[in-house]
C-alpha cells in the first residue's frame, strides 16, 4: 500500500513539473540551403539575440533563446538569416508568455525560400 501512494506522489510531482514553463529553450539550427549564411539571429527580445555565425551548407548549430529577465510579457520569437549583410530570409515563430517559453525546444530548417520549426 506505501508502495502504491509513493508512486502515485512521485506520477503526480512529475506531471506538474513538465508543466512549468521553461525559461529558455533549446534552438537547433540546420542550413539546408546550397549557400553559406553569414550569421543567423534568433530572439525573444531583438537586444539580447543568440547569434550564430558563418553556418555552412548543411552544418547543425546548438544554442538557448535568452529571455530578458526584466520582462515579464507575452509575444513570439524571431529568426533573421544573413547573407553579405543583408537579410535573406526572415520568420516570426512560436510563442512565450509571462516572459516564458511554452516550449521546451525548436527544431528549425532554413531551406532556401522558407523556414521550417517544428517545436515540442
Amino acid at each position: 500500500m506505501n508502495m502504491k501512494k509513493t508512486i502515485i506522489i512521485l506520477t503526480l510531482i512529475s506531471n506538474l513539473l513538465s508543466c512549468l514553463p521553461k525559461s529558455e529553450p533549446d534552438v537547433l539550427i540546420v542550413n539546408k540551403t546550397d549557400t553559406t549564411l553569414d550569421s543567423i539571429r534568433v530572439f525573444a527580445n531583438d537586444k539580447n539575440p543568440t547569434t550564430f555565425y558563418s553556418l555552412r551548407e548543411n552544418e547543425k548549430v546548438k544554442g538557448k533563446i535568452v529571455f530578458d529577465r526584466n520582462k515579464k510579457g507575452d509575444g513570439c520569437y524571431s529568426i533573421l538569416a544573413y547573407k553579405k549583410d543583408s537579410v535573406v530570409i526572415s520568420q516570426g515563430f512560436g510563442y512565450y508568455t509571462n516572459g516564458a517559453s511554452l516550449d521546451r525546444e525548436f527544431n528549425i530548417s532554413i531551406m532556401k525560400d522558407t523556414i521550417i520549426i517544428k517545436s515540442r
